[in-house]
């Protein structure tokens, strides 16, 4: 339940960043901009809202970069464990990055194809099982 309640919380905060961020930006640059063009250094204002908006430019890049490689695996690999917690063990996670989470991502592939294949042989052993438990009675 607690992760649950993270995970969502984790969900507010990057909707956050991925959608208000741009216009919260905007409106900085625009009060800066007018403050300074109040006090009457209109050009420095006009320098402060260049840099912050370059500023803001290469963060945005950073967080959609971020998203890709972090966000997007990690999320995939949630709904791969929650199959695997529903008794789906033919489970697979894409995953086309090449950091750490990717190897995370390959080991769980990995383990999951494993109980698959173990839950195979016990289908085929209790299928056998019940035969000869039928064939004796």
């Amino acid at each position: 339940m607690i992760y649950r309640h993270h995970h969502r919380e984790f969900h507010k905060y990057h909707q956050y960043f991925r959608y208000f961020r741009p216009a919260i930006v905007l409106f900085n640059i625009l009060i800066l901009y007018l403050l300074f063009s109040w006090v009457g250094f209109k050009g420095i204002g006009i320098f402060f809202a260049v840099i912050i908006g370059i500023k803001e430019i290469f963060q945005f890049i950073f967080i959609l970069r971020l998203e890709k490689r972090i966000f997007t695996p990690i999320e995939r690999l949630k709904l791969g464990i929650d199959e695997i917690a529903k008794g789906n063990y033919n489970v697979k996670v894409e995953c086309d990055v090449p950091n750490d989470l990717g190897l995370l991502i390959f080991s769980f592939n990995e383990m999951a194809q494993r109980l698959y294949e173990s839950e195979k042989v016990q289908n085929e052993y209790d299928e056998k099982h019940l035969l000869l438990i039928f064939l004796m009675i």
